[in-house]
Order: structure tokens, then sequence, then C-alpha cells
């Protein structure tokens, strides 16, 4: 079965600029539990309901709440090929110990793809264009699925 078959395709992203209250709220609107930090389009992290309560509500700085997304974000995409299959994402959510992936469009470009097989795009270190967005695979889609994962 591909990550393609089961990944939630309805992305909601938000600018990294937004307010970390702001993104809760769409995330509990969504019934979603990350979403995609953008600038100009481009993914440049994201943010889970796991970072919004470890790192703003815990964060003992007044109006924590009020702080960019981006600056509690996590940089460091980890990303999943739409045809790859979905027993190799759970692989690399288990050895980098993450519950999302983001799912992005099959490779023609050799410099991308190459980065791609290592499943990571560190966000901090040169400007990187990633190839179109598709969705996101969480661990809930997984579980969602298991019994069409083990069919197939």
């Amino acid at each position: 079965m591909l990550v393609s078959d089961i990944c939630t395709k309805s992305l909601i992203s938000v600018e990294s600029s937004t307010e970390c209250i702001g993104a809760a709220r769409l995330m509990v609107k969504h019934g979603i539990h990350s979403l995609v930090v953008v600038n100009n389009n481009q993914p440049q992290g994201i943010i889970t309901k796991s970072d919004l309560v470890k790192r703003v509500m815990l964060n003992k700085a007044s109006n924590a709440e009020k702080q960019p997304v981006g600056d509690f974000m996590t940089k460091s995409l980890l990303v999943v090929q739409e045809d790859a299959s979905v027993m190799d994402a759970c692989g690399t959510m288990v050895e980098f110990g993450v519950r999302h992936l983001l799912v992005i469009k099959k490779q023609v470009n050799q410099t991308i793809s190459r980065l791609a097989k290592a499943n990571q795009f560190d966000m901090e270190a040169e400007t990187q264009i990633l190839p179109p967005m598709v969705g996101i695979l969480s661990i809930v889609d997984i579980i969602r699925n298991i019994p069409k994962i083990l069919l197939s």
C-alpha cells in the first residue's frame, strides 16, 4: 500500500508569523493534530498540538500564545514521497521518533531525490525548494487503515 492511499490530503498550512493561539484554533476547528508552517508557500517546518503544549503553554514567558509559530515549530522536516510504501513510512517514523511526515510529489530532480531519500530537510540549513506538497501522513492515518495495510 502506498502513502498516497492513506495520507490526509486536505493539507492545512499557516505562515510562520501566525500566532500560536491562531494555530491552535485552526487545529481544533479542523480536528487535526499538525500544521505545515510555510513562507511563500514553501514549507519551513511543522507545528503540532504536542509542540504547542510543550513549548508554548509550558513556556514561562508571558503572552507565549501570541508568539509566532515560527518560534516554536520543528524546523527539520521529515518527508516521504507519495509513492513510498506505508511500511517504509512507518520505519521512518519509528527511526526518527515522529508522528507526522510531510508527503511530497514524486521527484524527477536528482538532487532533491537524493535529499528526499534521507527523508529529512533541514530548513535552517541552506534554502531548499521542496517538490509540491501532497498531504501529511500521521500515525492516526496509519492506525485507521491497519486492516487495509495488513491485507495489501
